[in-house]
């Protein structure tokens, strides 16, 4: 069997068969592309990244540096785990750069560079307003997130399942805020759970909130998040549609226009 064994390893390399050997690593147009483990290339969550390349003919070794004047030399292969850069204590997210020279012993060395932004920072709900409305529920509540910006927002029953929730943005780098209303008919939420654009998540309790509006004598609350957070009205009130109010979808009161003007209408 030890006869064997040599010869076995030398028909593998020759199949290109060896793991780690250059001849099993694919050549072509050289490059490095930073990626998440779930296959991301434009932004991380984490430091922990992986480096897919491509080697030029010729190469069996590459030197990965992340431009802070260390570098590692590795066997040429397909991937490689690479450790980023972290940001900064005080930064939201910070861009990384990765350089790659492949080297070998009948070429001159190819350079290539790539980037990722790196986002390790959940959002924030720094304005939550959950005001019990009818027989149902009102959330008015502003989303922040200085990184890659706001993703979605679900809002979480007593159970933690999911209530109902939007999709804000779907772009790989979204607003830094977004104000998002909730009109729900009856189920009480409990938590939001935030994601921004990288796939960081955060879950918030919601508290509950009470008005001044006497809604057994008429009055009735319209929300929204300016300083006052709501207004009291009654029917027949002068009001604009446009005005920066959520109107009271879930409950009683709309702004339509009645005999030529927008007023405040009841509708049980």
């Amino acid at each position: 069997m030890r006869r064997l064994l040599p010869l076995l390893l030398l028909l593998l390399t020759t199949l290109g068969a060896v793991p780690g050997s250059a001849d099993a690593v694919s050549a072509g147009d050289p490059s490095v592309t930073i990626a998440t483990y779930s296959g991301a290339t434009d932004a991380t969550t984490t430091i922990q990244v992986r480096l897919l390349l491509v080697r030029p003919d010729g190469a069996d070794s590459v030197q990965v540096t992340n431009g802070d004047g260390t570098t590692r030399t590795y066997a040429v292969a397909d991937s490689l785990d690479w450790q980023l850069v972290p940001p900064a204590s005080n930064a939201a997210a910070e861009i990384r750069t990765v350089t790659v020279t492949f080297t070998g012993p009948t070429i001159a060395a190819v350079v290539r560079s790539d980037t990722i932004l790196v986002d390790m920072q959940a959002p924030r709900l720094p304005v939550q307003r959950l005001f019990q409305n009818g027989k149902g529920w009102f959330l008015a509540g502003r989303i922040e997130d200085r990184g890659t910006g706001v993703g979605s927002i679900a809002l979480l029953g007593s159970t933690g399942a999911p209530i109902t929730g939007v999709d804000v943005c779907v772009l790989t780098l979204c607003p830094p805020t977004a104000d998002v209303p909730f009109f729900l008919k009856r189920a009480r939420p409990r938590m939001a759970r935030l994601t921004d654009a990288a796939g960081n998540a955060k879950a918030v309790r919601l508290v509950r909130r009470a008005t001044s509006c006497a809604q057994d004598a008429g009055r009735y609350p319209v929300f929204t998040l300016a300083e006052r957070y709501y207004h009291c009205v009654e029917a027949g009130d002068t009001c604009r549609q446009d005005d920066g109010h959520f109107w009271n979808r879930s409950a009683y009161v709309r702004c339509r226009e009645v005999d030529g003007r927008q007023r405040v209408i009841l509708r049980k």
